[in-house]
């Protein structure tokens, strides 16, 4: 079973975005992909567009990258290597919640303060 979280990008003017992850949602996992996020996102924190924009590159891209390091990858053929960098790194795991969706059968919520990188766990449902 995924657990789901949802992520809120909060800038200074109050205006939000809010994010859906869908599997490995506890803090464990995000809290320290959040925070090696901001680190590499350093001067476009302050930038709600731009730190969406980058979030979803930088985990779709870390998650690829990860997945190239690992011996069931390795070991599976070629057409299994890249329907697996797709469907499960590409394609999927992250999106937007539009319209002001607050619930997607999460477990988690955070919130991310711009652009002080401060990340706050709101809420384990």
């Amino acid at each position: 079973m995924s657990t789901r979280s949802l992520i809120h990008f909060i800038d200074s003017e109050g205006n939000k975005v809010s994010t859906y992850r869908h599997y490995d949602g506890y803090p464990e996992a995000v809290l320290p992909e959040l925070e090696a996020f901001l680190k590499w996102n350093g001067g476009r924190n302050d930038d709600l567009s731009y730190t969406i924009a980058n979030y979803f590159y930088y985990m779709k891209k870390t998650r690829v990258e990860k997945s190239k390091k690992d011996d069931f990858y390795k070991k599976a053929n070629k057409a299994d290597r890249e329907r697996m960098l797709r469907n499960y790194n590409e394609l999927t795991g992250f999106g937007l919640c539009i319209g002001g969706i607050t619930d997607c059968g999460q477990e988690f919520e955070y919130e991310v303060h711009l652009p002080t990188a401060t990340i706050k766990v709101v809420a384990p449902i």
